[in-house]
């Protein structure tokens, strides 16, 4: 199965990121709609401190793959918008994935952007809450920026 495979391709990117030290937890994090995306994540190391790294680009392709396979297995056929990948040192890992809130992006993307993720998943109730954003009433140098971008980070926030 794909999906599978794609499982253990982002697993082994990840492992293959491990830091000399010892460590206890990976963590990586993609965010995606269907032209944008922005990964990272890190290594909790034994001494409490954390590695930072983000996989090559070639090993990025399998989060994009795996969105698409899944939105197709979906009920409504909705794609994640963030997926979190959690690797314990003894090799045990997990996927967590969000349906329900829209990235938040450090930097968001652009109209046209967010646009062809809507055609392709349809998630009215989600566009509203950029529709200003979509219909250009706020753009990157406007002062309503920022609160476009905590507000999508609030929705994350407040489903913790």
């Amino acid at each position: 199965m794909k999906i599978d495979t794609h499982y253990q391709t982002i697993a082994q990117a990840v492992f293959d990121n491990a830091p000399d030290a010892p460590w206890n937890l990976a963590r990586y994090t993609s965010k995606a709609i269907s032209r944008y995306a922005t990964e990272n994540g890190f290594f909790e190391l034994a001494d409490g401190k954390n590695h930072f790294f983000v996989i090559d680009i070639p090993n990025q392709e399998p989060f994009r793959e795996l969105r698409t396979e899944m939105a197709k297995l979906h009920d409504n056929g909705h794609a994640w918008y963030m997926a979190v990948f959690t690797l314990t040192s003894d090799g045990k890992f997990k996927f967590d994935f969000d349906y329900d809130h829209l990235p938040a992006f450090d930097v968001m993307p652009s109209a046209d952007k967010w646009l062809d993720e809507f055609k392709h998943y349809p998630r009215p109730e989600l566009q509203a809450q950029i529709q200003d954003w979509i219909e250009g009433k706020i753009g990157y140098d406007d002062p309503g920026y920022d609160e476009v971008v905590q507000r999508l980070r609030s929705f994350h926030e407040a489903s913790r």
